[in-house]
């Protein structure tokens, strides 16, 4: 008989282009452009952790509207998936 896991498959983004890890800090910062970034694929994997965690809506109004706006516009699923590559 098969294992049985209880793992969520993580759908979002939870590294970078360059292996590195996707922290709140430098997912909100890359998003919000306070932080640099020189691969500007970044971006897009920073908002799917952040619309995938749910860190966007626990942020300021304006992390949660920007989700909103792309997740309607086809870039990502609600569970922060990427729809589409830049």
């Amino acid at each position: 008989m098969p294992e049985e896991s209880n793992k969520k498959e993580v759908k979002y983004s939870t590294k970078f282009e360059d292996g590195k890890d996707i922290t709140p800090y430098l997912a909100a910062g890359i998003a919000e452009g306070f932080e640099e970034s020189d691969n500007p694929k970044d971006e897009i994997h920073a908002w799917s952790y952040l619309i995938g965690t749910g860190q966007a809506y626990q942020l300021q109004g304006w992390y949660g509207r920007n989700a909103n706006s792309l997740i309607e516009a086809g870039w990502f699923d609600k569970d922060g998936t990427i729809l589409k590559e830049a």
